[in-house]
Order: C-alpha cells, then sequence, then structure tokens
C-alpha cells in the first residue's frame, strides 16, 4: 500500500510541475511576426484581432492593459491613435495598424519632414537605431494607408549606418539602404535615381542619405537625398 501512495505522490508531483512550468512559459501563446499573428504552442488564447507596431517600451512593470497608461505626449499627436498594452510584462506604447479610420492622403515625395521619434525616457539608442526608427515611421505611411499614393505592397530594411566622413552643422548623418515592393511598378516616388527594379516586382537597394536632428527629446529627419554630394558637404 505504502509503495502505491508513493507511485501516485510522485504522479501528483511531476503533474503539478508539468503545470506550473505551463503557465510560466511563454511559449503558449500568439506572436505578432510579419504583420501577421503566429501560433507558437497551444495557446487557451484566440487568435488577436488586432495588429500594431511597437513604439516604446516604458519603465513600468504590469500583468495585464489595463495597468499601462499612454504616457500624454503620445496622446496629444495626430499621426497615429497611440495606446499601451502589456507585452513581456512591461507596458508597451503601440499604433496600431492598418490605421482604416485615417484619412487617407496624397503624399508628397518630402513626406520625411513631417516624420517625429520621441524618446521620452532618454534611453540611450546609437544614430543606427534612430535612424531605423524613423524610417520604419516614413516607409509605413506608404502600407499602411496614411498615403494613399505611393502605396507599397512589401518593403525590407537592408542596413543603417551613421556616416562618419563628414560632420553635419548639427545632429548627423545616417545612411538607409531598403527594398520595397510598390503596388504600382510605375510608381514615380519608387522609381527614382536609386534602387534597380526586378522582374519579380521588387525594387532592390534603394538609397537615402539623412541628417538627424534632436529637438528636446524628440528626433526629426531635416534633409534627404539619394545619394551623398560630397562636394556640398565639404
Amino acid at each position: 500500500m505504502k509503495k502505491i501512495l508513493f507511485g501516485f505522490g510522485i504522479i501528483a508531483v511531476l503533474g503539478l510541475t508539468i503545470l506550473i512550468i505551463r503557465g510560466l512559459s511563454s511559449e503558449d501563446t500568439w506572436i505578432q511576426e510579419n504583420d501577421e499573428w503566429v501560433r507558437h504552442g497551444n495557446p487557451d488564447a484566440p487568435k488577436p484581432d488586432e495588429l500594431f507596431t511597437k513604439v516604446e517600451t516604458l519603465n513600468q512593470s504590469c500583468t495585464r492593459d489595463e495597468d499601462c497608461q499612454t504616457p500624454p505626449q503620445y496622446l496629444m499627436r495626430s499621426n497615429c491613435p497611440y495606446t499601451s498594452k502589456c507585452l513581456k510584462e512591461k507596458c508597451t506604447v503601440i499604433c496600431p495598424f492598418p490605421w482604416k479610420h485615417f484619412e487617407s492622403k496624397n503624399c508628397p515625395p518630402d513626406t520625411w519632414k513631417d516624420i517625429v521619434f520621441d524618446n521620452p525616457s532618454e534611453k540611450f539608442l546609437s544614430p543606427e537605431e534612430i535612424g531605423e526608427e524613423l524610417w520604419i515611421r516614413w516607409i509605413q505611411l506608404f502600407k499602411n494607408g496614411g498615403c494613399s499614393n505611393e502605396q507599397l505592397k512589401d518593403f525590407h530594411i537592408q542596413q543603417v549606418s551613421r556616416f562618419e566622413e563628414f560632420t553635419p552643422l548639427e545632429g548627423f548623418f545616417v545612411t538607409i539602404t531598403f527594398d520595397v515592393f510598390p503596388e504600382e511598378i510605375s510608381s514615380s516616388l519608387w522609381q527614382t535615381e536609386s534602387g534597380k527594379k526586378n522582374e519579380d516586382g521588387w525594387i532592390r537597394d534603394k538609397f537615402l542619405f539623412w541628417n538627424i536632428v534632436k529637438q528636446g527629446t524628440e528626433y526629426h529627419v531635416i534633409s534627404s537625398s539619394e545619394h551623398i554630394d560630397r562636394g556640398s558637404l565639404q
């Protein structure tokens, strides 16, 4: 009888251990990958109906979305209906997309002038990271409905590098290499001096040369070019 009870005890302990591990594991969940939700393990919850862009991870712990408050500087903006979610036990500011309720408009080629990346926590970021954050905000306008013209089916960033050959009067320079897949192959914005058009519809190796400056806690692009004019930089 003691052996039987001992055996049941071992089984009970193993079962409880498995339940605890599954409860602590993040494998049984839905993870956002490439603009879609992908099942990991066997999540109990249904697939989320919302896609979003992570904008900033706040220094605030949480266990549910209701624990998070969106900072006022995001609530005052009109370029996105910012809100906050609890992701990996940290409050995170997100921008939902596609922005169906936004009024689409024809965007001029210099739309980059309106792009802002705010870093209110003053978290240290490299010039490359700042350049990528600004580029993502700019390129998504042409995929998520913010700009009705020059729409993209897809895009891919190759590399962001700090350009240190010359020092700008303010801020810093970055170079950005990327690929785009336009809705219309005749698109005037993407068929410019940089990039190589492929038969599969992609335009590869697009190039941007940006001068980025910091104003308060915000970063802005103040000049953009598709080539480096070394003569004007000297």
